[in-house]
C-alpha cells in the first residue's frame, strides 16, 4: 500500500505540473499526451520526479537503485531520496510471488521494511508539499 501511496503522490504531481513534465526526457521518450501518464509505471514516474528535482537524487535517471552500483550508505550520505523511493517501488513489486523469487528469494520481509518504506514515503511527500508551497507563493 505504501508503494501505491507513492505512486498516487507522483501521479498528483504529474497532473499538477503537466507543462514541466512535457519537457522531460522521460515524457518525450513515451510520446504520449500527459493525460496518459496514468498508464505509466512507477519507475517512469520516479524518473520524471528525478528529472524535475521534485525529490533529491544523484542516482542516474534510468537506473534502478538496486542495480545501479550505488552503495546505500553513499546514497544516504548524499541525501539521495529517489534511491530509497526506488527501493519502495521494488518492495511494492514483491507482492508478486515470481518477483519475490527472482529478486528477494530467501530474504525475510520484516516490519522494519515497512517502517523504512513508511519513512521514505513521508519524506517524499514533504518534498512534494514544498514544491506545491513554492508554486502557491510564486502565484
Amino acid at each position: 500500500m505504501l508503494g501505491a501511496a507513492l505512486e498516487a503522490g507522483l501521479l498528483t504531481m504529474v497532473f499538477l505540473y503537466p507543462k514541466e513534465v512535457t519537457h522531460t526526457r522521460t515524457y518525450r521518450s513515451k510520446k504520449k499526451p500527459a493525460r496518459d501518464v496514468a498508464k505509466w509505471g512507477l519507475f517512469d514516474l520516479l524518473k520524471v520526479a528525478r528529472e524535475l528535482s521534485w525529490i533529491p537524487s544523484v542516482l542516474p535517471i534510468d537506473s534502478i537503485a538496486r542495480l545501479s552500483g550505488v552503495d546505500p550508505e553513499v546514497a544516504m550520505s548524499k541525501g539521495d531520496l529517489s534511491y530509497f523511493a526506488d527501493f519502495v517501488r521494488e518492495v511494492r513489486g514483491i507482492v508478486h510471488p515470481g518477483r519475490y523469487m527472482a529478486l528477494w528469494k530467501g530474504k525475510r520481509i520484516t516490519k522494519n521494511y515497512y517502517g523504512f518504506c513508511y519513512d521514505v514515503l513521508n519524506l517524499v511527500l514533504i518534498f512534494f508539499m514544498k514544491r506545491l508551497a513554492e508554486t502557491v507563493h510564486s502565484a
